[in-house]
């Protein structure tokens, strides 16, 4: 067993995460956020959509068209360019967290300051069939509910899904600054040449494919 699997149990084991009563789950079905301020916002996007499609049992379903949005929290910032996307894994969401999180590492994200700009940001938001309350991965989302940035995009690709007892739709319809939110290009799709994306350091991690819409 790895060191995230036995996290994972250990969560469990404490109550932290829930899965469907009575049922082993050998699946997950994910949705993401994703978002980008610094630097060439699509191409970070497309980058790592590509490379969560990558990550080992994993099966990139559905993404949604691009927007563009205000920043929120801290709003002394350039805007972002929001997208969402949903997968089938066979990973646990805890260690899918972490593939996301390398990849962001390896996009160049660095943590500086909370809600700040950034190059990308990979957000885990819901797993069908499973809840976690765990201090790395709290699911679902605790602010899925009250971001136009990520309920725009997802119900392109979700409009059934239900959080917190009610369908993504409806949230949004309580939200004024949806408004703000601009629609600005169509989902990606993959092309089949290869090529490194990374320096010979993040050669081990991913090789990447190029992205174009």
């Amino acid at each position: 067993m790895s060191g995230e699997e036995a996290r994972s149990v250990h969560l469990a084991e404490r109550g932290l995460v829930h899965g469907i009563p009575g049922q082993a789950q050998t699946s997950y079905r994910i949705y993401l956020s994703l978002g980008a301020n610094l630097g060439d916002r699509r191409a970070s996007l497309k980058r790592a959509l590509n490379l969560l499609s990558h990550v080992e049992d994993t099966r990139l379903l559905r993404v949604s068209s691009f927007y563009e949005t205000p920043p929120w929290g801290n709003e002394k910032q350039p805007p972002f360019l929001n997208v969402c996307a949903a997968l089938e894994t066979r990973l646990s969401p805890l260690v899918f967290l972490r593939r996301a999180q390398r990849i962001e590492r390896a996009l160049g994200r660095v943590r500086k300051e909370h809600w700040g700009p950034r190059t990308i940001d990979i957000d885990l938001l819901f797993a069908e069939g499973f809840e976690s309350a765990a201090p790395e991965l709290c699911l679902p989302h605790p602010y899925l509910h009250e971001r136009a940035f990520v309920l725009l995009p997802l119900t392109e690709i979700a409009s059934g899904l239900i959080v917190r007892g009610r369908k993504i739709d409806e949230w949004l319809a309580d939200l004024s600054e949806s408004a703000a939110c601009c629609k600005c290009g169509s989902a990606y799709r993959p092309i089949k040449n290869k090529r490194k994306a990374f320096s010979s350091k993040r050669k081990a991690i991913f090789s990447c494919w190029n992205m174009v819409e």
